[in-house]
């Protein structure tokens, strides 16, 4: 009986069905009226070639019938649509390409018909398809890779994690050349598997070979800077992260100047977003969203002094466009109406709007010329101040510099005539910076005497005008307004420093502050400082003593230098103070807390970024669900960070080691101890110091170790009792050094 068309072509059931049962010689007819009638799509055709080489392990009839159906397939879709169309099988069929000569020889010479005018291609194919000792389908990605690493395309090492640009190939070596900023480098077929093509404006490309470019770019277009570096290294990094991977173009040393200057520009572009925190994140946007929406959705969803810093922001960033002059007279008439509702009930936040609306007016093509003010602006601003009973803390609620300043501005041209009145009564609640800028125009219109009321109104409540407190110590150390500081007293000026820095540490929402005051504390390396406290009588040391001991809001350093030197002048304040070790501190050398801070920048400027290239790198190798090294390196992520985090904790109790603090005859941190063995009668000697400088080859041991615990606070002929798991260890005390 006949065979029927149906039966020779059947769908696709049928045709899985008799690759399954094994009948190939019905398989092969329907192959071939299958392909050339183009009765099925190419991934149906692989389906039926999947199944056959599922047991082509076992069956050599299998493997020969794989290698039959895959050559009739390549050279009829050849034949009809040139080699390139034979390609798109090869580069479709991926793990289904069976060892064979056969086919090796037909997809070389595919390639070098496809790419005839690729010089080289005849070495191309012999380095990879033709390679006898490299799976076929090894040598097929091999073969892809080298046609994109043609003469002048930039790569990436995987393995040095540097970028080289192509030179060319080798025929008669059969070597992929590559240049390096330090030299040239050689790539055979199997090495050409560590190369990844780059873009000509890759960051990583760009810092190799242009770098001239990603300075200026750096410079004039940050924005653009940021997205480079993210595409490359991201999408998404930690500002900590971004700055080591950008350190070859911007230094450690330039920094955070850089990011001050840039982070507005950066806000503006289109594909870069800056997240929120102290600690924010730069992540690429998946679609250009323009700087003018997201700063008016920021807006319209933000409180009233929020709205007040978006605003400043925007006008930061460069000149405005024609295109944001509506959104700015919008945000104007918004401003003004929230001057005029909260005029009684929230005055500060009333004259910051109208500063900010008459800004607006300033900048705008239309709006009114810079410096002037109009009546009914300068009618709102005299009514409001008219209303406040108190001036002097008027804009301690404001946080933003740029806000104060502006609002003085508006005060000075609404009221010519009282403003210096108005700024000596408002200087005291003022940020230490607008302090320095108001006392500068006061003394400019020489009213030094208004500037005199001003720093006796902070001295008189120094924690209610901490910002007022720093500009006035600051002033003092630095030699500045020695004619208005003349009547103050500098001891007791530093006294109310100290004390307000305990306030602010206790006090959390006002800790914003003590930064500042920390910092201004040992201004010029506690020149000042060191010289009112060689000049004080005892009685003011022992206030001083009283003061800075266990001060919350005094660092490590603040505390132990001051310390130091009371202690130089009067020892005997010492004798009864609490034992060191009994505090939540940890007490170290300087050289002990040089070596963890060395250790702590090691791992957070050198492991993780490294460790960030590791996860680069093993996320390049493909799935991540089976990569191995990947995983390996998000665990390592995991430790480093706990790591980090736990150094960060303990850094921050350190406290320095003062000499002179310990009692002759007691055991302390800092002793050094002579015992005797109770046991062997010998006489040992230890040194007692922190556990970052503990080295018990040398007889140093921590304080917080167990042999230290068991010394602490012991005496010359005490005997000293270590009960660890392996017995029991007495000494008897000779000497305390």
């Amino acid at each position: 009986m006949a065979q029927t068309e149906d039966s020779i072509v059947p769908d696709l059931h049928r045709f899985l069905k008799l690759a399954r049962s094994q009948k190939y010689e019905e398989l092969d007819a329907a192959w071939i009226r299958a392909i050339e009638g183009d009765l099925f799509a190419l991934d149906d055709l692989l389906s039926v070639v999947r199944e056959v080489a599922r047991r082509s392990d076992s069956s050599l009839a299998a493997a020969r019938q794989v290698e039959s159906m895959l050559w009739f397939l390549l050279t009829l879709r050849a034949e009809r649509g040139g080699p390139e169309a034979g390609l798109e099988v090869v580069r479709a069929l991926g793990d289904l390409l069976p060892e064979s000569d056969i086919l090796r020889e037909e997809i070389a010479g595919l390639y070098r018909k496809a790419h005839a005018t690729v010089g080289g291609i005849q070495a191309m194919t012999e380095m990879t398809v033709l390679r006898a000792d490299v799976p076929l389908r090894a040598g097929v990605a091999c073969m892809e890779r080298l046609l994109t690493l043609s003469p002048g395309a930039f790569v990436l090492d995987l393995r040095l994690d540097k970028a080289g640009r192509v030179l060319g190939l080798s025929e008669a070596e059969k070597l992929l050349r590559v240049q390096f900023p330090n030299g040239e480098r050689a790539y055979d077929a199997d090495a050409v598997t560590h190369l990844e093509p780059l873009a000509p404006d890759d960051f990583r490309v760009l810092a190799a070979f242009d770098r001239a470019r990603l300075e200026a770019m750096a410079v004039h277009d940050p924005g653009e800077f940021v997205r480079l570096a993210l595409r490359a290294f991201g999408p998404r990094l930690p500002l900590k992260e971004f700055k080591a991977r950008v350190a070859c173009i911007i230094p450690s040393s330039g920094w955070t100047k850089w990011w001050a200057k840039s982070q507005t520009q950066i806000r503006r572009s289109p594909l870069v977003e800056i997240s929120e925190g102290t600690q924010p994140e730069l992540f690429l946007r998946r679609g250009a969203v323009a700087y003018e929406e997201r700063v008016r959705s920021l807006f319209d969803s933000a409180s009233d002094t929020e709205r007040l810093t978006i605003v400043l922001d925007y006008l930061g960033t460069s000149t405005i466009p024609a295109e944001a002059v509506p959104m700015l007279a919008e945000w104007a008439d918004k401003l003004a109406r929230v001057a005029d509702s909260c005029a009684r009930s929230d005055p500060a936040l009333a004259l910051g709007a109208l500063a900010i609306q008459a800004k607006i007016s300033h900048l705008t093509p239309t709006g009114q010329p810079a410096g002037t003010v109009t009546p009914e602006i300068a009618r709102k601003v005299d009514q409001i101040l008219s209303n406040v009973a108190d001036l002097s803390t008027l804009l301690s609620r404001i946080s933003d510099e740029r806000v104060q300043k502006l609002s003085l501005s508006l005060m000075r041209e609404a009221l010519p005539d009282a403003w210096p009145e108005v700024y000596a009564a408002v200087l005291p609640g003022c940020l230490p910076e607008v302090c320095e800028w108001a006392a500068g125009e006061l003394l400019a219109a020489n009213q030094q005497e208004s500037l005199v009321g001003a720093v006796q109104t902070i001295l008189q409540r120094p924690t209610r005008y901490v910002g007022g407190l720093i500009w006035t110590w600051r002033a003092a150390t630095g030699g500045r307004l020695s004619k208005v500081l003349a009547r103050v007293d500098h001891l007791g000026l530093a006294m109310r420093l100290f004390t307000t820095a305990g306030e602010l540490a206790r006090d959390p929402a006002r800790k914003p502050l003590l930064a500042q005051v920390r910092s201004a504390i040992w201004a010029r390396n506690g020149e000042l400082l060191r010289e009112m406290l060689r000049q004080a009588d005892n009685e003011r040391l022992l206030q001083i003593c009283h003061v800075v001991e266990n001060n919350p809001g005094l660092s490590e350093h603040t505390r132990s230098q001051i310390l130091a030197l009371i202690r130089e002048l009067q020892p005997e304040m010492f004798e009864t103070l609490l034992p060191p070790w009994e505090q939540d501190v940890i007490y170290t050398t300087e050289a002990g807390l040089r070596r963890r801070q060395a250790e702590f920048e090691e791992l957070c400027h050198v492991k993780i970024p490294a460790n960030a290239r590791a996860i680069g790198q093993a996320r390049a190798h493909g799935d991540l669900r089976e990569n191995a090294e990947y995983k390996a390196a998000l665990e390592e992520r995991d430790r480093l960070y706990a790591r980090a985090a736990e150094m960060e904790r303990e850094l921050k109790k350190a406290r320095l080691i003062i000499h002179g603090r310990e009692t002759p005859d007691c055991v302390t941190i800092g002793s050094t101890v002579r015992a005797q063995n109770v046991a062997s009668g010998a006489v040992e000697t230890f040194v007692f110091l922190g556990p970052w400088d503990a080295d018990r080859a040398k007889g140093i041991y921590s304080y917080r170790s167990p042999i230290g615990i068991a010394f602490m606070g012991k005496k010359r002929g005490d005997t000293v009792v270590l009960r660890m798991d392996d017995g029991e260890t007495r000494w008897e005390i000779v000497e305390v050094a």
